[in-house]
């Protein structure tokens, strides 16, 4: 899985936050992003977020630094056109 496609996952569940829904009475047009603004946020979240390729180097690392893991495994091909 790209890196991209990951931190646009984590961009997504991060929407489901309990600001999320406050902000949502302020109409949807307030909650557009433009392209632009969501490509930046995206290249943030790669840029600050250590990514794994392999599950068990990052379940090792975890290990030593006493932290969590988050896992999102995904079968297909995730294109678009899944």
């Amino acid at each position: 899985m790209s890196k991209q496609l990951f931190a646009s996952l984590l961009l997504l569940v991060s929407l489901a936050a309990p600001g999320f829904y406050e902000s949502a009475a302020a109409g949807p047009r307030s909650m557009v992003l433009s392209g632009n603004e969501a490509g930046g946020n995206v290249q943030e979240v790669l840029r600050r977020v250590k990514w794994h390729t392999n599950l068990n180097s990052a379940l090792g690392e975890a290990h030593r630094k006493n932290k969590m893991v988050l896992w999102i495994h995904m079968i297909g091909k995730v294109d678009g056109a899944t």
